[in-house]
């Protein structure tokens, strides 16, 4: 059965599960939780003001999520956010994941960036030149841990993961 709740003026472009609620994330720095689905409650200041939070990702109470002027913002509540040094230098972040302790954010021009601790970030070459990657996954990649990409002009990538 399908049923339908909004958030009233937000366009919310990622969704997760944490083990205890659901988070959103969307337009105008909107970050809000729920227990049931139904109920929400909004972070009254994520750190991201007014930019579009493209994406959220989650690992035993560490969070990230990502905007679309290049903002990186984490926290360990889901509730007080503390922004990054982020190396997409205002380019917009289009997703993020989680796996094998890393986590990866993905973005305009190629763009990809790792981070174990949350705190620094690193920018990395990709195969996608300056073609946007919109979108990251974790799982098993040709029977490995590993990330795979997928973006602009029907490109995918794979990445394997070695640690």
């Amino acid at each position: 059965t399908q049923q339908t709740y909004g958030l009233t003026g937000s366009i919310i472009y990622g969704i997760i599960h944490d083990g205890a609620r659901y988070r959103v994330v969307g337009t105008s720095g909107r970050i809000s939780s729920s227990v049931d689905g139904i109920t929400w409650d909004h972070v009254l200041s994520s750190g991201f003001w007014t930019s579009q939070i493209n994406s959220i990702a989650y690992n035993t109470n560490r969070y990230v999520a990502v905007s679309g002027d290049g903002k990186i913002g984490t926290s360990t509540d889901g509730v007080t956010w503390t922004q990054r040094t982020s190396p997409f230098s205002g380019i917009s972040i289009r997703d993020v994941d989680f796996g094998s302790d890393i986590f990866v954010a993905c973005g305009n021009n190629g763009q990809l960036a790792y981070s174990i601790d949350l705190t620094n970030w690193t920018l990395t070459t990709s195969s996608f030149g300056i073609s946007n990657i919109d979108s990251i996954s974790y799982g098993i990649v040709s029977g490995f841990p590993g990330f795979v990409l997928a973006g602009e002009l029907g490109k995918i990538a794979t990445s394997r993961v070695d640690n």
